[in-house]
């Protein structure tokens, strides 16, 4: 991209997996990746770009496991493929209710917008210096299109991955949720990427990570503070 001409984003990128052993590089596939919102302010000389996700935009997930092999999740019909290199795998599309996007949905987004850590902001000055630091507007529902209601599943965000990888080869894909609805839900995948089984954790907590039996969550408290938990599974 360049911030002196027009902002163009791509709408996929390649999955590129690299051969220690033989220094070699090929591509798995592709993932769709999130449509972005581009804000510009100043003029020829003096140029800020905002850059920030689009509201619940769909975009595939996708995790690596420890042979090499990459599942994807798709988005639009909910489904799972698995990437080798050599061969694709599908599984079937998964039903699900969409979660209707309200004010309150709204809200909760806009305010993780507004912090800077989840938007990039790049500023191009005259010659020999910048030029003045210019405040971008804080995000307002007006300023974007609102889809209907929110993808299948939650994706990648600031809080860590949706999807994990489990040690024997499953694939388990966090649900999207209601915003007053704190219930984790993950869909587990087998590996011909049909659904295998649906797991619900405690209420209020986040996955961190998961391993041989065990999964590990985050559970916050009233004053704010994290404790580790694990659980057999």
């Amino acid at each position: 991209m360049r911030i002196d001409g027009p902002m163009e984003m791509p709408d996929s990128v390649p999955i590129l997996r690299w051969d220690r052993a033989k220094n070699t590089v090929d591509t798995l596939g592709k993932v769709k990746i999130a449509a972005m919102k581009i804000n510009m302010s100043g003029g020829q000389n003096t140029r800020t770009v905002m850059i920030r996700q689009t509201p619940f935009a769909a975009a595939d997930d996708w995790a690596v496991g420890s042979e090499g092999v990459v599942a994807a999740v798709r988005t639009g019909d909910y489904h799972v493929e698995w990437l080798s290199g050599q061969q694709r795998t599908a599984g079937r599309p998964v039903a699900h209710t969409p979660v209707r996007i309200n004010d309150a949905e709204k809200e909760a987004w806009l305010a993780r917008a507004r912090n800077n850590r989840n938007r990039i902001t790049v500023s191009s000055g005259g010659p020999g210096r910048a030029g003045p630091s210019q405040q971008m507007p804080e995000a307002k529902a007006e300023d974007f299109d609102w889809p209907e209601a929110k993808p299948a599943f939650t994706g990648r965000s600031g809080n860590g991955p949706g999807s994990w990888m489990a040690p024997e080869g499953t694939l388990w894909v966090q649900r999207s949720t209601s915003v007053r609805d704190s219930t984790p839900t993950y869909d587990v995948f087998d590996r011909s990427g049909n659904l295998k089984e649906r797991v619900t954790l405690p209420l209020g907590r986040r996955m961190v990570g998961i391993g041989n039996g065990t999964l590990y969550a985050i559970a916050t408290d009233e004053d704010g503070l994290q404790y580790l938990e694990r659980y057999r599974r």
